[in-house]
């Protein structure tokens, strides 16, 4: 992968290079995802889609049942998905990256039509 061609060609990358990899490849991800917006807070995770995503609403629920209430969606133009932490707890960065990543992969598992 990228990081692995970096390593090899300019040795161990610092910890703000590894921080830029990992925003612009879950970028990356969030645009194969019809994602418009995407930001993150310390208790929340919001993502704005596309208003031509091609949703495939028959799993909406399950998809949100995936996350046992800490998911809600906010239909429109440009649906959004908020993802809130519990209560308790804050999402530090390497929270905001991980639920994030999966959210993303489940969006493009559950909600997307794909072609094939």
């Amino acid at each position: 992968d990228l990081q692995d061609e970096l390593i090899d060609r300019y040795g161990e990358l610092p910890l703000a290079a590894q921080y830029l990899l990992r925003v612009s490849l879950l970028k990356a991800q969030a645009h194969r995802c019809y994602v418009l917006d995407l930001v993150g807070k310390p208790r929340t995770i919001t993502i704005t889609m596309h208003e031509n995503a091609p949703f495939n609403l028959d799993n909406l629920q399950a998809f949100l049942n995936l996350y046992r209430g800490r998911l809600r969606v906010i239909p429109g133009k440009n649906p959004k998905f908020i993802y809130e932490a519990a209560k308790s707890s804050f999402l530090v960065s390497e929270d905001l990256f991980t639920i994030t990543k999966e959210l993303l992969e489940n969006i493009k598992k559950h909600l997307l039509f794909t072609e094939g």
